[in-house]
């Protein structure tokens, strides 16, 4: 197939030339289509509210590996239409998603289908970029002072014909307090979008919390009308300038910690009485409301999360009609549980993990996806309700800045090491203390903590961002892209250069996927390579083992929490489950064709299949939990049944491990064994059969439902 950019027909100046390079891109534009999945794709746009609105919007539209290089010869039929390059992208150098920007109009209380046509579609209306005057200003009373802060100018995060987004930044006078807000502002269009978030990271003093008496965001010449303002605990009142909100009220914010809001950014209502004059004050009072959410389907473009699946929608939603109808009531639910919940700036996130994402039991974030509802049929609603879950990541104590109020970046700190989402506690370890003291003194952080290896998860954030390019979303992506880097490193000296725990080596990894797939970060990328051969390859408990035998990821010693009369070694199958799923996420997001990460991802799934599932009754298939070590040698049937021998969970493990299924599925395939592939199918199919309608949403089955190699290898051939 031809790509954009090549073999590109000459233009001689003459009229036959000029309708034959038309011709020719045209069918190309369809060509391109017919590639990402179908012969027409559609944008879906959903307004919210009860107002008609005529604006800007934008949804990421994802294409096939080795269909457009640089920007797609598509519109959204009958409207102003600019691309920009989003994330990452192939690994052959094409565009794996592309933000559209389209301008158009919905009437209220509406859900339209757009499709998207060949060429470059109408003009843009007007291509200057200029918002009325404003000021926003952030003031803090701290022990009965003021402190404030004009935001300015920082980073351009975004540019191109349709929209810029701007980083505003600024340090509230001396308070350790710091403001990055992103804002979005659109060509011809005198209302915009602005995120806020306000930290507390003060390098230049050793103080680890402040105490405020009142945090005030201030808006002149524009309006500010927050989402999520409600549940958020945020007080917003009209003044005579512009509007004045109390985002907090005598709250302790902990070292990193802060909050994430965002809104709409207006001017006055006109008032007027024509057609014009009541439109432009309509599309303001829904933008005050709701953004004009957009979305479009993912399957078959190989696109969403490393392995491309979006998982299906349950059996109990069969068709389009049953879809939208319990979409359309989920997000009647939130607006429910919105107007209700109790106010709190510092909730914890309703999806995404726990405030303590350490805590025992399952978390809403652990599977392998996110938004799933959305990728697979195309309706943004939902989108509004992870939105907030988004938001809230704002409040662990993991976000650090310099004193010139940019944030932190590892390579600027080599000797910064970070441990669950912060300076690492131990002094000698982490040499770099962020200008903090060591030992580092207790602190509050309103029952937040940063992520820690075992159960670093973020599907929801990503996948999140991945659909929507939110600025505030990828700012939060790219925080925790530092992170990673400051967590998972190299020295050889570091206990943080092992791979640490089975399930912590996959799930960082997988995790790590979703954050260069957002943000496209070339450090990241081979960060993640080096520790997969660096750290995973080479503590690979099994790695000298011959083929046929046990050989796992990790084999630890005693636990007398499995195996209280056991005083050897054990491993955990559950556990290597989830290391399997994040190694096979590196191998099918980077396509890395080394044969010892591919022999360590296949040993792996495959000594999980043969010896460590088994069917259930009331599972349908279950996984073990732990098994005693026996130098690699497989446990026979009667000490399979033997408790101190086997732990089988007590609880449906089966989900949580389904991934690795289908990665062992793939490996057997590829080496002709087909009674071991039918054996994962097997498994598969009684997993499935155990799903239960809890709702007429979708189920945990789906987040964790989001693996797939064969498919995906034999959709991009």
């Amino acid at each position: 197939m031809h790509r954009r950019g090549r073999n590109r027909h000459p233009d001689d100046g003459t009229a036959p030339a000029r309708a034959l390079r038309t011709a020719w891109r045209a069918a190309l534009a369809l060509l391109l289509l017919v590639a990402a999945g179908t012969a027409q794709r559609r944008v879906t746009v959903q307004n919210l509210t009860p107002f008609a609105r005529t604006e800007w919007t934008s949804v990421v539209v994802p294409f096939a590996k080795g269909t457009v290089d640089e920007l797609p010869d598509l519109h959204v039929r009958d409207c102003p239409t600019v691309w920009q390059p989003f994330g990452a992208r192939w690994n052959d150098g094409s565009l794996r998603q592309a933000i559209c920007c389209f301008h158009t109009s919905v009437d209220g209380q509406q859900l339209v289908e757009l499709e998207l046509d060949a060429g470059t579609g109408p003009a843009l209306p007007d291509t200057t970029f200029a918002l009325p005057p404003h000021r926003l200003q952030v003031v803090a009373e701290i022990d009965g002072e003021l402190h404030l802060g004009d935001l300015v100018p920082s980073e351009l995060l975004e540019q191109n014909a349709a929209r810029q987004v701007v980083v505003l930044r600024c340090r509230v006078g001396d308070s350790g307090l710091v403001v990055e807000a992103p804002l979005t502002v659109w060509a011809g269009q005198e209302h915009g979008e602005l995120g806020l978030g306000v930290f507390f990271s003060d390098p230049a003093r050793p103080r680890m919390q402040v105490a405020i008496t009142e945090l005030v965001f201030v808006t002149q010449g524009l309006g500010w009308f927050p989402r999520h303002g409600r549940p958020q605990a945020v007080n917003s009142q009209p003044t005579r300038l512009g509007t004045r909100h109390v985002l907090l009220r005598n709250v302790t914010l902990g070292d990193g910690q802060g909050i994430r809001r965002v809104g709409a950014l207006l001017p006055p209502l006109s008032g007027g009485d024509d057609e014009t004059a009541q439109r432009r004050d309509d599309t303001l009072k829904a933008a005050s409301l709701a953004p004009l959410w957009s979305a479009t389907e993912w399957q078959q473009s190989g696109s969403f999360g490393a392995f491309g699946h979006v998982p299906e929608p349950p059996p109990w939603m069969p068709d389009p009609r049953s879809v939208r109808v319990a979409a359309n009531r989920r997000h009647a639910e939130f607006l429910n549980w919105s107007k209700t919940t109790k106010p709190d700036p510092l909730h914890g996130p309703v999806l995404g993990p726990a405030k303590v994402p350490g805590q025992a039991g399952e978390q809403a974030d652990f599977g392998q996806v996110g938004c799933e509802p959305v990728a697979s049929h195309g309706l943004p609603s939902y989108l509004h309700e992870v939105e907030f879950s988004v938001l809230q990541e704002g409040c662990r104590p993991v976000h650090n800045f310099e004193d010139d109020a940019t944030p932190v970046l590892s390579s600027r700190h080599p000797g910064w090491v970070v441990w669950d989402g912060v300076t690492h506690w131990h002094c000698g370890v982490s040499t770099d203390r962020l200008g903090k003291p060591c030992p580092r003194p207790r602190y509050e952080t309103n029952g937040w903590k940063g992520k820690d290896r075992e159960h670093w998860s973020t599907n929801y954030m990503g996948s999140f961002a991945l659909l929507t390019a939110s600025p505030s979303a990828v700012l939060e992506m790219r925080n925790e892209t530092q992170l990673y880097l400051a967590a998972q490193t190299l020295q050889k000296d570091l206990w943080t250069s092992k791979p640490g725990v089975a399930r912590a080596a996959g799930r960082t990894m997988l995790a790590a996927t979703w954050l260069y797939l957002v943000t496209g970060d070339g450090e990241l990328l081979a960060r993640m390579r080096a520790r997969m051969l660096e750290s995973n390859y080479a503590n690979w408990s099994g790695r000298d083992l011959p083929e046929g035998k046990i050989r796992p990821f990790n084999v630890r010693g005693t636990d007398a929490r499995t195996f209280p009369d056991h005083q050897g070694e054990s491993w955990s199958p559950w556990e290597e489950s989830q290391t399997v799923i994040g190694f096979a996420a590196y191998l099918a997001l980077t396509e890395d064709q080394d044969p010892r990460l591919r022999e360590m991802v296949d040993a792996l799934a495959l000594t999980l299949l043969r010896d460590c599932w088994q069917e259930h009754p009331g599972y349908g298939a279950q996984l073990a939990y732990a098994m005693v070590w026996k130098g690699g040698e497989p446990m026979t049937d009667a000490e399979r049944e033997d408790r101190g021998k086997v732990m089988w969970p007590s609880a449906g493990f089966g989900v949580w491990g389904m991934g690795a299924l289908h990665v062992a599925r793939d490996a057997a395939l590829r080496r002709g064994e087909t009674e071991l592939a039918a054996k994962a199918a097997r498994y598969l199919e009684l997993l499935a059969e155990k799903r239960v309608n809890d709702g007429g949403w979708y189920d945990r089955y789906s987040q964790f439902d989001g693996v797939r190699i064969s498919d995906r290898s034999a959709r991009q051939d």
